[in-house]
C-alpha cells in the first residue's frame, strides 16, 4: 500500500450470511485496487474486535453458575442494563454520591 496515490479513495466493505455458519463478504475498492498479498491480511485488525461462537459458549459456560450461586444468597442484587448502554443506572448514582464521574466516550476519539 506505500505506492498508494494520495487522491482521495473509497473501500466499501459488504457482508451477506451464508448458510447457517458461514458470510460472505465483498470487497470493492474505488481506487486501483489492493494488492493480492494485501487482501488476505485486510480483515486482520477486525478479528479482535469480535468473539468467537466457541468463546462466547465458553464465557457463559464459566459467568452461568455464578449468576444462578449468586441468586440463591442474600447478596445485594446484580444491577442488569440493556445492551448498547454503559452500564445500571445504579451504578451512575453510586459514582455521583462519591462524587465521581464515569468516562462514557474515549478522549483520544474526540
Amino acid at each position: 500500500m506505500s505506492d498508494v496515490s494520495p487522491q482521495s479513495r473509497e473501500l466499501s466493505v459488504s457482508s451477506a450470511k451464508d448458510g447457517p455458519n458461514g458470510a460472505l463478504v465483498s470487497v470493492r475498492d474505488s481506487g486501483t485496487g489492493l494488492d493480492g498479498t494485501v487482501m488476505d491480511r485486510l480483515f486482520e485488525a477486525f478479528a479482535s474486535l469480535f468473539a468467537r461462537a466457541d468463546e462466547v459458549e465458553a464465557a457463559w459456560s464459566v459467568i452461568d453458575p455464578v449468576l444462578q450461586a449468586w441468586a440463591k444468597t442474600h447478596e445485594p442484587k446484580i444491577h442488569e442494563y440493556e445492551p448498547g448502554l454503559w452500564g445500571p443506572e445504579e451504578a451512575t448514582t453510586w459514582m455521583r454520591e462519591q462524587g465521581r464521574e464515569w468516562f462514557d466516550t474515549c478522549p483520544v476519539l474526540k
